[in-house]
Parts: C-alpha cells; sequence; structure tokens
C-alpha cells in the first residue's frame, strides 16, 4: 500500500511554541483520522496521532492516493496557514 507522509517542520525553538506545534499536529491528524478512518482503503492509527511530534502517516489503496493527497494537503493549510510542512508520496 503507497503511503502519505505530511511531513511538518521544526520552526520553533522555545518550549511553549513546540508545544503548541505538537498540539496543532495532533489535531490536524485527528481531523484526517475522522475523514478517513472508516474507509476501506485507508489506513490511519489514531496511537501513532496521538504520539507524532513531527509527522502524520496514511496508508492508502493506490487509486486513492490524489483523493487523498488533496484533502490532506487542504487540511494542513487549514492548521498551518503558515506552511511549514511537506507532502511525501511513497
Amino acid at each position: 500500500m503507497p503511503t502519505i507522509e505530511i511531513i511538518f517542520e521544526n520552526m520553533q525553538t522555545n518550549i511553549g511554541a513546540v508545544e503548541d506545534r505538537t498540539h496543532r499536529i495532533r489535531n490536524f491528524g485527528e481531523d484526517i483520522w475522522r475523514a478517513f478512518h472508516h474507509e476501506e482503503g485507508v489506513k490511519i492509527s489514531i496511537r501513532d496521532i496521538d504520539r507524532t511530534t513531527d509527522r502524520v502517516t496514511i496508508a492508502v489503496r493506490k487509486s486513492m492516493i490524489g483523493r487523498v493527497t488533496q484533502s490532506a494537503r487542504k487540511m494542513a493549510a487549514k492548521h498551518f496557514p503558515e506552511g511549514g510542512f511537506t507532502v511525501k508520496i511513497s
């Protein structure tokens, strides 16, 4: 199964900013999970999202890569309007 990874750059240096960034990444991951966890052909772990500090990983069926990638980019832009994320497909 191909994998979509949304990787967030570490742009902050103080502890409060890092905690806020981690919280925002997890909120983004929960939104992605809510949108796709019920769909056949998409695998996303809420446990992994709850532990992440810099990325969200989604395994998808090949036929769903475009739709899931587009949704992930839109949701990431909503949570991180300042940018600072990369979407990788492998």
